[in-house]
């Protein structure tokens, strides 16, 4: 591959054949695959976040995929930190970084970079978070009453930024706005990237994630779910799904249909229609920055 760029970006929504493509890329071209998939960062439940098979792994070099436990949270900021630093080692080696996933805010921050935010202790987060659950509108009416000028940027639909600007506040007693007109923080400052974006139509789309769901299933994703749970069966059920990795798609009601609360054709059902309606979300957003 003739190279006018310093490392490749392959991205795209969950199913779109993204795995495949960057590895076809590295074996051609001495490259090292960076994941960027907020889900794959994890060491458990392979199965269910799609990691890729050992002897792609073994093909070529794998960088940042399960080098997190069950119970790490983790941010953008955090992972672009870490892929700079890679891809800078993988130049350095005379090797192409091949940054692959479908998590678009890694993307973007890696990319554009991030305004500088405060650290937000653990007790803000739970007490933000109890609100949010509790009466999110009124959480929102809270926000836009302390400022209103941030009615321009959040929007009722978006609860995450909600969260977070509530978070911010509570915090510092300032306004996230007062923190995005900062100067941003810049991971890859002088590198040029190439995207190589996969997006298949919507139909061709949701039948790959139907058909990779039934091999999950077969391939033993309800078995994995139930050895964690096992592992870690001195820990309360609600405890130990509230963990960070029970945000992969598919764990928590997997773990509902082991202890017995749910039928499997109906879990089964939820997980297809909560991955489908993921891999809307990432098309929107890939239309959008990409």
């Amino acid at each position: 591959m003739k190279r006018d760029f310093d490392f490749l970006i392959v991205t795209g929504p969950t199913a779109s054949g993204k795995t495949k493509k960057a590895l076809d890329i590295a074996l051609e071209n001495d490259g090292v695959i960076i994941n960027c998939d907020s889900q794959q960062v994890y060491s458990d439940f392979k199965i269910l976040s799609a990691y890729p098979d050992q002897k792609d792994i073994d093909s070529v070099p794998h960088k940042l995929f399960g080098y997190l436990d069950f119970n790490q949270e983790t941010s953008a900021a955090e992972w672009a930190k870490l892929a700079s630093k890679i891809i800078c080692e993988t130049l350095d080696q005379g090797k192409l970084p091949i940054v692959t996933g479908g998590t678009g805010m890694y993307i973007h921050i890696l990319t554009k970079g991030i305004s500088p935010m405060p650290e937000v202790s653990k007790e803000t987060r739970q007490y933000v978070g109890d609100l949010a659950k509790n009466n999110f509108h009124e959480l929102l009416n809270t926000i836009y009453n302390k400022d209103p000028k941030i009615q321009d940027y959040i929007k009722p639909e978006n609860h995450r930024q909600a969260i977070r600007a509530m978070e911010i506040f509570y915090e510092t007693g300032k306004s996230i706005l007062d923190f995005y007109n900062k100067p941003k923080i810049r991971f890859i400052e002088g590198l040029k990237y190439k995207v190589i974006l996969l997006n298949p139509e919507r139909s061709v789309l949701y039948e790959n994630i139907n058909k990779r769901f039934d091999m999950m299933i077969k391939n033993g994703a309800i078995e994995e779910v139930e050895e964690f749970l096992h592992k870690h069966k001195d820990q309360e059920f609600e405890e130990i799904v509230r963990q960070p990795i029970f945000k992969i798609i598919g764990t928590k009601e997997i773990a509902q249909y082991i202890k017995g609360e749910a039928n499997k054709h109906y879990i089964c059902e939820k997980i297809k229609t909560k991955t489908r309606q993921y891999a809307k979300r990432q098309q929107t957003w890939f239309k959008k920055y990409i």
